[in-house]
Order: C-alpha cells, then sequence, then structure tokens
C-alpha cells in the first residue's frame, strides 16, 4: 500500500521516493515508511513522530515536503497506533511505551546510518503526543538527536479538554495506577478542538482509519497523559540540552502553548528558538495541506493553508541551517511546482 491515507498522495510525491516495511522488535511488529529526494542522496535524516490515535499515513504529503529539501524522512506508527502492534490507544505504562519506542529506534536508525552515509546529522520531531515523547526521549538520551523539533508539543493537557478538578483527583488515586484498558475515561472530546471550524474536526476525525472511533481514552493512558508524563517534564525540562525549535499555535486547546513558552524559557539548551503562530488551532499546522482537503471534502481557509505551509518551511529550514549540503528550497514553491 503506497498511496498512504489520502487520494493524491502519489501525486503530492513528486520527486519523492518512498518504501514502506515492517520491523519486528522483541517479538512485536511496528510499520514504518521512509521517504527520500528521489534524485539526490540525503543531506540528513528527520525521525517524525504522530499524535495520540493517529498514524503516519496522515503526514506522508507533508513529509515529502521536508524530503524535497534534503532529509530523509523515518517514520513509523507508535507502539498501540495505526498498524503497529498493540491494544489501539492503549499505553499501559508511560515508561514501558518510550522503551518500547527506544528499541524500535535503536533498530532502525542504525540500518539509516549504514545506508545513507550521506546523511550526516539526525534530527527528531513530533505534533502532539509525537512532540512530547520527542522531549522526553531529548532528555533520556541528550546525544541520540542532533536537534528536535517539537510541534504543538503535548508536555501537558490542555484544561480546556480536562474533567473537573475533582473527577481528576479521583481518576488519579482510584483508577490511575490500576492500568485498565477501558476507553472510559471522562474527558471532553479532543476531536472538537483540533481545528477553528468545527466540521474541519468532526470530518478529519471520521476519516482516520486508526482513530477511537468515538471512544474514550483509555484508562491507564490517560493518567500517563494526564499525570506520569507531564509531572515529569515539570521536572526535568529546565535539563534538555538538546538543540531545538518548538512551533506551538496560540489558540492551541488541545496541547497549552504557555508550557511550550516555558520549556523554551527555562531548557538548558544554547540552541533553542520558539515560533509561536497567532490564532492557529492545534491541527492547522501540519494538516491542512491539498491532499487533507480533497479527502475529507473541505475547503481550507487561506490562514489555515498558510499555517502549515508556515510550519513545513519553518521545520526544513531550521534542520537545513544546521545540516551541510541541504537544500533549503522554499517549501510554498515546493508545493506550487507539484501541485
Amino acid at each position: 500500500m503506497e498511496q498512504g491515507l489520502l487520494p493524491n498522495t502519489r501525486k503530492m510525491m513528486k520527486g519523492c521516493a518512498i518504501k514502506e516495511c515492517f520491523y519486528t522488535v522483541e517479538g512485536e511488529t511496528y510499520f514504518c515508511q521512509t521517504i527520500k529526494p528521489a534524485d539526490k542522496e540525503p543531506s540528513h535524516v528527520f525521525v517524525f513522530f504522530h499524535g495520540y490515535s493517529s498514524t503516519c499515513d496522515v503526514y506522508v504529503e507533508a513529509m515529502c515536503d521536508i524530503a524535497l529539501t534534503g532529509a530523509l524522512v523515518v517514520m513509523f506508527d507508535l507502539p498501540s497506533h495505526g498498524r503497529s502492534d498493540g491494544l489501539l490507544g492503549y499505553i499501559s505504562s508511560w515508561w514501558d511505551w518510550v522503551e518500547r519506542v527506544w528499541q524500535v529506534l535503536d533498530t532502525i536508525v542504525p540500518d539509516v546510518k549504514t545506508n545513507y552515509p550521506s546523511a550526516k546529522k539526525i534530527y527528531g520531531g513530533g505534533v502532539s503526543l509525537g512532540g512530547g515523547l520527542t522531549a522526553c526521549l531529548a532528555l533520556q538520551r541528550p546525544d541520540f538527536f542532533d536537534g528536535v523539533i517539537l510541534i504543538a508539543p503535548m508536555l501537558a493537557i490542555s484544561e480546556n479538554v480536562k474533567p473537573p478538578k475533582a473527577v481528576q483527583d479521583v481518576f488519579r488515586t482510584l483508577f490511575g495506577p490500576m492500568q485498565l484498558s477501558w476507553p472510559v475515561t471522562p474527558s471532553k472530546d479532543l476531536n472538537h478542538f483540533t481545528f477553528r471550524d468545527l466540521e474541519h474536526c468532526q470530518k478529519f476525525k471520521k476519516a482516520n482509519p486508526f482513530g477511537m472511533k468515538g471512544l474514550k481514552p483509555r484508562l491507564a493512558t490517560a493518567y500517563a497523559f494526564g499525570f506520569v508524563f507531564p509531572e515529569w517534564m515539570e521536572e526535568h525540562m529546565a535539563e534538555l540540552s538538546t538543540p531545538f525549535l518548538v512551533i506551538h499555535g496560540t489558540a492551541d486547546k488541545v496541547t497549552d502553548p504557555e508550557m511550550s513558552k516555558r520549556l523554551y524559557e527555562v531548557a538548558a539548551s544554547t540552541d533553542k528558538e520558539i515560533k509561536l503562530y497567532d490564532d492557529a488551532w492545534h491541527d492547522e499546522l501540519l494538516n491542512c495541506t491539498p491532499g487533507v482537503a480533497e479527502y475529507i471534502e473541505v475547503a481550507w481557509q487561506p490562514e489555515q493553508a498558510s499555517c502549515t505551509e508556515r510550519c513545513l518551511k519553518d521545520m526544513s529550514m531550521w534542520m537545513a541551517v544546521r545540516s551541510p549540503g541541504s537544500s533549503q528550497i522554499m517549501v510554498s514553491n515546493v508545493r506550487a511546482d507539484r501541485l
């Protein structure tokens, strides 16, 4: 299957080569995709992590833009997501789940280094849950990536989607530590807060074949997202020394832009940058592409489309200036050539 989630992925892949495969790591199977420039060797690697209840298929179109500026993009469906093994959306323990991610990285990245010696630098990045995961990985092993890009990172869950505090307290003490897989977490529907237009939220949610299909987050997963990781991140964020770029929309109601600001302010890294996009909503940073619009049958507002184009450009340029030999092509020009 080389079409990805979107119907016009092949058209949007002009100039790129994509490979799909499955890796078996510690008895579990993971779906992986790589995207590279078709006519030259990549100058750097970008390992991209998708968000909660998503899949790397959703980002093939956007990652083609990144690849066309010289990157070899590596994506895999996270444990318990997409076509990778595990009960859908179930994270029994944050730290066990992160260790499984490390096992995949320690399998894939050495292969990449061997097969693409031209790619001297390796960057990591992710959106939402994937952004929080990337920050966690960089804190655990500061030298694994040469730099990381955090896009609307889940460093803490926004108050907009949390239940009342009394419910949180009961959940935290009674249900959270039990690692229950029941999809009954008392939270607001995240999908109502992803785009500025509710119709876009509903259609995008419905189009995802690997989403939770109306089920609430599983209890253990919500405990990991709501308490375990954010509390650890708050304690350790000042230790982040890996070079990083953090991008967040000021209108994000799913993950908190104030936490991205705090990370930027306190992190130990001497190479750090933050970009805040006025009025941008959570999924508008990477998903307002022509292919997504065609697939879910909507028309993006100009502000939404320009937000995604700007995000892709900022990501590419940040890596390009740190990767000798990369092509600093303007993302908007790349996209125009392929439409």
